[in-house]
């Protein structure tokens, strides 16, 4: 292959990627905000206390924020774009089946697993995006990431609540588990031209420290939910 076939085929590689962490970053942070408007009315429609409608969030939150620590394990050890395809196949499964729980208790356990299988983009991208750019445009890209993670849970609940005036609380779920499935299929037919290499010790130690600061912050994200879910 020619060194300008080679560099158009990693520009293809990078925006597959980016794509890739782009839309894995909205599903998982949709996982919560999506399904807010349809909380309150759990009880009713599945049985339980509010209390126990409240745990759908909390569990989420939990799932993210052991996905976290989870995910920078497995880091160090299989290729992060694998991982990153297999989270979002996880993701999609654990949609699908909680759109047909019988009940809260067996809603919130699967919520927990949603919740785990989200978390593989925010360990992922910083470090594929420093892979795939130079420091510029590293930064552009992170950013861009940034600014969707902002604005996903000012649109989601609108969604969600839109999604309510037509169709029960199922919907949510399916929405997650049929996009993240498009998702899957859009990226796993193409061809990985950017592989990405496994985490060396002392990038894991990193891995660590950030993730660590992530599980704090997914549980106070939790814990602002269920007041939200609660007024």
């Amino acid at each position: 292959m020619s060194t300008t076939g080679q560099g158009r085929s990693r520009a293809d590689g990078a925006v597959l990627v980016c794509a890739l962490l782009v839309s894995g970053t909205i599903l998982g942070t949709a996982g919560t905000d999506l399904v807010l408007p349809a909380v309150p009315a759990l009880p009713d429609a599945l049985g339980g206390t509010e209390a126990l409608a409240q745990l759908v969030l909390a569990a989420f939150a939990a799932g993210t924020a052991c996905g976290l620590l989870l995910f920078g394990a497995l880091g160090a050890r299989v290729d992060q774009r694998t991982l990153l395809l297999g989270s979002l196949a996880a993701y999609a499964i654990a949609s699908l089946v909680a759109a047909l729980a019988p009940d809260l208790r067996v809603l919130v356990g699967l919520r927990f697993l949603q919740g785990l299988a989200s978390a593989a983009p925010a360990v992922f991208a910083p470090g594929m995006i420093r892979a795939l750019f130079d420091e510029q445009g590293a930064l552009r890209a992170m950013g861009l990431l940034g600014s969707i993670e902002s604005l996903t849970p000012a649109f989601a609940p609108v969604l969600g609540a839109w999604l309510l005036t037509f169709a029960d609380w199922r919907a949510s779920f399916v929405l997650l588990g049929v996009l993240s499935v498009g998702v899957v299929v859009a990226n796993a037919g193409a061809a990985d031209s950017t592989p990405f290499k496994k985490m060396t010790a002392e990038g894991f130690q990193q891995m660590l420290d950030v993730n660590l600061k992530g599980v704090f912050n997914s549980f106070q994200a939790g814990l602002a939910d269920m007041e939200n879910a609660g007024e």
